[in-house]
């Protein structure tokens, strides 16, 4: 049968030292709630009835653990301590042990991989405004206490962590910004929007929507982010040196202006689709004061003990150089 296991005998444990040492440290029922019930459910269905001590295979409809109501449950414990060998239960062991290690190693392997479209979702959130409070306190200055406060001791929270989780909300629909949502011409083609045509044909397959992305932390927001933000300040500083900001499109001129560059990634093209000027101006910089007053980001009571203590500062530091 299709995606029937071949158990032969080299699959059944040989070593009554294995044996002994796995039964010794875990009794049947004991072993079977440590596996893993997903893998341990899909081998018991590949089980064939000759290997079972009774002759009758595993029930073929037991899916999933949890779809499984009390009695069912207990009949699949029943199966496994009293209807399998010793020898079986170990070769069951040891193949949910190695499927779920390669499970685990897939999972890391795709969350070390970071494509266009999760950095296409991450440049949607730093325009998103209801993060903006979230990115100002990322980027703005820490003062001794904050920086030492790495376990959140004294209250201190670590705003690429509450970013991490506002990317990771599939609820926070992000769609692409190039093309017309939802629409195709009539051979089934992408439609770009208005002024877009240009940029639409290297990015139409951003999804920054994507919903299958791996879970992101802080640590990977803060440090994607900064290869975002020092490529794209590169970037727009020598476009902005070029002199072809005068042009009537300037997505287009982008787009030129990064292919003569060479070697840049759709992702950083993408970008002028949703990033403002002032965006760009601002990309590693807080939230312009009055917006970070307006948003209660500064406190306006400790306003003139932060003027005060700035303008010491710069007294100092003045000094210093007169010194030197």
């Amino acid at each position: 049968m299709p995606g029937e296991v071949a158990w032969d005998e080299d699959s059944e444990s040989n070593d009554p030292g294995e044996v002994a040492q796995d039964q010794a440290t875990s009794s049947p029922e004991a072993l079977f709630h440590l596996l893993d019930k997903v893998l341990l459910l899909k081998h018991l269905r590949d089980l064939k009835a000759e290997k079972t001590i009774n002759g009758k295979p595993f029930y073929k409809s037991y899916m999933k653990w949890e779809d499984l109501n009390q009695t069912q449950r207990n009949k699949t414990i029943s199966f496994w301590v009293s209807n399998l060998t010793d020898g079986i239960r170990y070769a069951i062991k040891v193949r949910v042990e190695e499927d779920l290690a390669n499970d685990n190693a897939e999972e890391a392997n795709r969350v070390a991989i970071t494509n266009k479209h999760d950095k296409a979702r991450l440049l949607h959130l730093r325009v998103d405004p209801t993060s903006a409070a979230l990115w100002s306190e990322a980027v703005r200055e820490k003062d001794r206490m904050q920086l030492d406060d790495r376990d959140g001791q004294g209250g201190t929270v670590f705003p690429f962590d509450s970013l991490a989780r506002l990317f990771n909300d599939p609820t926070n629909r992000y769609y692409n910004a190039c093309i017309v949502q939802n629409q195709a011409d009539e051979s089934g083609c992408y439609i770009p929007e208005p002024g877009m045509e240009m940029v639409a044909r290297r990015c139409f397959d951003i999804n920054p929507y994507a919903s299958n992305h791996p879970a992101r932390d802080g640590s990977w927001v803060c440090s994607t982010w900064k290869e975002l933000k020092s490529k794209l300040t590169v970037y727009h500083a020598d476009f902005m040196r070029s002199g072809n900001q005068d042009e009537e499109n300037l997505v287009d001129e982008w787009c030129t202006f990064l292919e003569r560059h060479g070697g840049v990634e759709d992702v950083y093209f993408y970008a002028f689709t949703i990033f403002t000027s002032d965006d760009f101006n601002i990309l590693g910089k807080a939230l312009p004061f009055d917006v970070q007053m307006y948003a209660g980001l500064i406190d306006e009571s400790n306003l003139e003990d932060r003027v005060a203590k700035e303008l010491a500062k710069q007294k100092d530091r003045s000094e210093a150089r007169k010194r030197q």
